[in-house]
């Protein structure tokens, strides 16, 4: 992330918001070899429900 001028808190929390959701849902990482870290957390959710 670079520093940036916002208009407002407005603009700054849409701004993170977007930056967010293409960092966790559409940047393959390659620490999960490939996969976004979305995948890796949603694909582990039904593993944790059996286990509980």
């Amino acid at each position: 992330m670079y520093l940036k001028a916002y208009d407002g808190v407005s603009a700054a929390r849409l701004s993170l918001a977007a930056y967010f959701e293409f960092y966790n849902a559409r940047r393959p990482h390659q620490s999960h070899d490939g996969r976004t870290p979305d995948m890796v957390y949603f694909g582990t959710l039904p593993a944790l429900k059996e286990a509980a």
